[in-house]
This record gives structure tokens, sequence and C-alpha cells, in this order.
């Protein structure tokens, strides 16, 4: 096989204008094999605001772009090229691609990736074409052979991720929107803060009282992720588990040799291959499951 690709992380990058990258619109940019995670924006583009770019083997989650693009707000006119990357719990407050906005008239090609479970809605584009192959979108708007909409089964994630709809204060807070119905008991983050509060009421409509406080005031468009009832664990775990209808399921010809860990491909004997290519075992996304969690993996084979 391969040699093992280098991985890059990008974590809790906070800018305006793309919230760890901005691009110039003018040279190419191709990233590879990079992880951005928990990066925001009051502006467009949680992770990546910007134009032209192709993106190849990178996990987006987390990312929020307040005025649209969650994970990637893309500028260009011209073609965006996304292969073997995962797009999960990334958000926009407006509304406007939780994933992937496209302002402009461009052509936007998805290969062997999952793009599932942000909020509110997966990937928005004001015209241009869609070309979609091999790949789990959700609520799937694009035709194209091996294009699926399926639960892929991550690991740990929230219910649903929304905001502050407008100022609250240490214990009380009016979500924006949502729905998720909510009832005391339920298990909430606000601004991704690791703590876990506990819904005391539903005062009236989309307004909740909770516990513990927070130190300050909420803000107006702070973050909220709504885990559910009695909810322990908030780590957010993006990879698929077993029986997950991503797993041997990608075209094996045009996606990577090696996942973004750096794992070789894997035939899980649990699952029949609906994939394509002389190898048509690779899964949908950036990682490859191995029978085990491809973390775990990871480790072993260190």
């Amino acid at each position: 096989m391969g040699s093992t690709p280098n991985k890059t992380t990008v974590k809790k990058f906070n800018r305006e204008g793309g919230g760890a990258i901005s691009l110039d619109d003018t040279a190419g940019t191709t990233i590879d094999n990079c992880i951005f995670e928990n990066n925001e924006t009051v502006d467009s583009g949680g992770a990546i605001l910007g134009a032209p770019v192709s993106l190849t083997n990178c996990l987006f989650t987390g990312n929020i772009g307040q005025r649209g693009g969650g994970a990637l707000c893309y500028t260009g006119t011209d073609f965006l090229a996304i292969n073997a990357c995962t797009f999960g719990h990334n958000s926009s407050a407006a509304s406007t691609g939780g994933a992937v906005f496209c302002p402009e008239s461009c052509s936007l090609d998805i290969d062997n990736s999952l793009i599932y479970g942000n909020f509110p809605e997966q990937i928005l584009t004001s015209s241009g074409t869609v070309t979609a192959s091999f790949s789990n979108i959700q609520d799937r708007p694009y035709d194209g052979s091996g294009v699926i909409d399926a639960d892929p089964l991550y690991t740990n994630v929230p219910l649903e991720t929304t905001f502050a709809n407008s100022p609250g204060t240490t214990t009380t807070l009016v979500l924006g929107h949502k729905t998720t119905t909510i009832s005391p008991d339920y298990i909430i983050e606000i601004g991704d803060d690791g703590i876990a509060r506990t819904v005391t009421a539903v005062v009236s409509g989309d307004e909740i009282t909770f516990v513990p406080a927070l130190d300050e005031p909420a803000p107006e468009g702070i973050r909220v992720d709504i885990w559910g009832e009695n909810a322990i664990d908030l780590d957010l775990d993006i990879d698929f588990q077993a029986g997950s209808p991503c797993i041997d399921a990608a075209n094996g010809d045009t996606a990577p040799e090696l996942d973004l860990l750096g794992l070789a491909r894997y035939d899980d004997p649990d699952v029949a291959n609906t994939g394509s290519g002389e190898c048509d075992y690779v899964d949908i996304g950036c990682f490859e499951y191995q029978g085990q969690h491809p973390m775990v993996a990871r480790s072993n084979k260190d």
C-alpha cells in the first residue's frame, strides 16, 4: 500500500470571513488529509471561506458559520470537488447550508463523501450544477450512481444543534430554529463548553430554563447542542458504527488508497459490497471502518 498521509488538524479558530481559512479567489488550493473541528465565524464559512479549492480525505465537524456555510462557503463560480470527505454536525444560524453554501453559480462534484447530520440542512446552492456519486447525502437532492440517504450510525452526536434566538440570562435561553421537542431532563451543551446542563422547564414556546447556571448571561446566537434525555457522554464522535450503510459502499477507483488516518481499506465480512471499482469495498467518507473503531485500529497499528 502507499505511504501514510500526513494529517493536519485545524481546531477552534474563530475569525471573521472563514473561521479557519480564507482563500483569495485566485490561486487554486488543494486541501488533503485535514480535520477541521469546532471552528467558528460570525461571517460565512465556519472552517473555509473562498475559492477555488478541492477537498480530499477531509473531516469537517462542529464548525459554525453564522451567516452561511457551517463548514464551507464556496464563493467561486468554477468547479468545487469534494472527494472522500465527511461533513457531520456543522451548522449555520442563517439557515444557509449547514455543511456547504455556494452563493454563486458553480459546479459542485461530490464523490465518495458523507454529508449527514448538519443543521439546519446539508447543502445550499444558489444556482449551478451538482453531481454526486457513491456518497451518503441526507435529504438526498441529487441523483447519481451509488448515492444514498441513510443514517450513517455516527458513534456519538447530539440530536440537534441550534442557536439562541435572543439574549438570555445565566439560566434561561430562547432557542432558534429546531425540530427536536425538548422536555425537562434533556441535556444541553452551551457554547461548546463541555458542560452538561439539564433542562429544568420549558417555559413557553422555545424558552427553556436550565442548571447549572452559566458564568455570564447567554448572548444572542450562542450555539446550543441538544443531546437528549439524561445524556452523559458529550464527546462528539463522527465516525460510524458497525452496520453503517457507508461501509464498503464507495468507488475504489476514485477514492484515495488510504483513509484520513492512514489506514488501508478493509473488506468487512459482515457487509455486502455495494461499492464500485477494482476495490469495491472502500467506505464512504474519510474514515475506513476496520471491524472496530478506526481510532482504536490506528492505535493498534502504531
